[in-house]
């Protein structure tokens, strides 16, 4: 196979980015190399999975050079150079959506020309353009520095011995940018090291703060500003739930002046904190996680990209079952069901809808569905099982209860894609769902002694044996026998 980067970038384009790809190639400002050209329309032949016997090295070789004998080395350097146009082509694409970016460079080039009748007018150009930019981040105020220091160098250009506001713009565009990106990137520390125990030490910020706080009142013309400020106090403050309440209350607020990835990334960190207190044993925030998904699906923040996550699927429908949103809940699952992504999408649906299925008792609805189908995903093949186990309990099914029990301890053991913890807190549940549903078959032929020895015997080992999932259940289990 040929350059197996070359062939990797080209298979992630979209058809619109090889059309123009191959537009780029065949400009002669940016290429000069026939071969070069002729290389590209030979590959991109092969879209979009670039998978042919045709690709190998020899047959592009002799496509290229019909009359002459292979050289691994010429292809090798024809590629390298198509590779390397490929990589300018993504930076320039990427110049070309910077417009802001793309206008500062222009003043640049027209200031060293020095034509200042076309700097005064690309200056009103730019001017416009910030205007129609609808929200100001931290990248927004980049560019205005950038924007602000061709004005300035401009007017120190002329030898004029006067005030320039320039300079001023320029410092005050500075400051927003580096402390929004401060602010943003002390976050980022703190809620790794919550999350993955890091050492990550932000240096400087408690001087940030402290001018944050010193001008309040002025910087509450700058939404990311505030918001990353109520961010970083709930991080580093996690026992007052005040922060996490004025930080949600902001965040409605200020919905509509902050861009949609940037508001999705400030809800995330509401949405960890509310993970955390879960994780803490406070049901409280089943029903904040709830409602900040609630939020964020009618807003179209979660679906901006054009699909919905199968993680936010499965939490948001599973949250809602918890809180006994069940009607919201199955319109929820089959209306989101097609922003799935397709790989995900089947499985993701069908373990929703038997989940809500028998958390309204609705037993041979959930079997029902679960007959039907056969999941590709290992994680999503046990987590069903274990609903149609449940479900057979709840139907006094026990003998077909424990030949899904056997079931599962064989797929257990036969399976290696499942990660080590899962299968030992699902081994554990097992064992203890086999001897408590045996207890309750055999328990009317034993002696009372015999049967209260089992009972405390398992009381025990549901208190010991760790990990295992579903102990909640299982505690029921045992209650009723008693």
């Amino acid at each position: 196979m040929l350059e197996a980067k070359l062939i990797q970038l080209l298979r992630k384009f979209t058809t619109r980015q090889r059309t123009r790809f191959k537009e780029y190639v065949h400009s002669p400002y940016f290429n000069k190399h026939k071969t070069v050209m002729q290389l590209c329309n030979y590959l991109l032949k092969y879209a979009p999975d670039f998978e042919h016997k045709d690709l190998s090295k020899q047959q592009v070789f002799q496509h290229l050079f019909p009359k002459k004998t292979y050289s691994e080395t010429k292809l090798y350097t024809y590629s390298s150079n198509l590779l390397s146009l490929l990589n300018d082509f993504l930076a320039v694409e990427i110049f070309k959506q910077e417009t802001l970016l793309e206008k500062t460079k222009t003043l640049q080039a027209i200031r060293q020309l020095d034509h200042p009748k076309q700097f005064n007018t690309c200056t009103k150009q730019h001017q416009l353009l910030q205007k129609q930019t609808p929200f100001k981040n931290s990248s927004f105020y980049y560019q205005q520095y950038l924007f602000h220091e061709e004005q300035n160098l401009n007017f120190l250009g002329q030898n004029r011995r006067q005030y320039d506001s320039h300079l001023q713009a320029k410092s005050d565009a500075l400051d927003i940018f580096y402390l929004e990106e401060k602010l943003k990137t002390a976050c980022d520390m703190l809620s790794r090291n919550q999350v993955i125990q890091a050492n990550y030490r932000c240096w400087g910020i408690e001087e940030v703060t402290q001018q944050l706080e010193k001008r309040w009142e002025y910087y509450q013309a700058y939404p990311n500003l505030v918001l990353y400020y109520q961010i970083l106090k709930m991080l580093k403050e996690g026992s007052e739930e005040k922060h996490y309440y004025q930080l949600k209350q902001s965040l409605q607020e200020n919905a509509d002046h902050v861009q949609g990835t940037d508001l999705q990334h400030m809800y995330d960190y509401a949405i960890n904190y509310c993970v955390r207190k879960l994780n803490t044993g406070n049901p409280i925030f089943y029903k904040e996680f709830f409602d900040l998904h609630k939020i964020l699906l009618e807003n179209k923040i979660l679906t901006q990209a054009g699909y919905l996550s199968v993680w936010d699927y499965t939490n948001i429908a599973t949250a809602g079952i918890r809180l006994g949103e069940f009607e919201w809940v199955e319109g929820f699952i089959q209306e989101y069901k097609e922003l799935v992504p397709e790989s995900s999408r089947e499985n993701a649906y069908i373990y929703n809808l038997a989940y809500l299925y028998y958390s309204t008792s609705r037993y041979k609805e959930t079997l029902g569905l679960l007959h039907e189908v056969e999941f590709s995903d290992p994680s999503y093949y046990l987590r069903t099982k274990i609903i149609q186990l449940k479900s057979y309990y709840a139907l006094d099914e026990l003998e077909a209860a424990l030949s899904l029990l056997s079931a599962l301890k064989s797929f257990l053991n036969r399976n290696k894609d499942l990660p080590e913890y899962m299968k030992n807190s699902n081994g554990n549940m097992i064992k203890m769902a086999k001897k408590l549903i045996k207890l309750s078959l055999s328990q009317n032929f034993w002696s009372a002694k015999k049967r209260q020895a089992r009972i405390e015997q398992y009381e025990h080992e549901l208190t010991t044996l760790s990990p295992m999932t579903n102990q909640d259940w299982l505690k029921e289990i045992l209650a009723e026998i008693i």
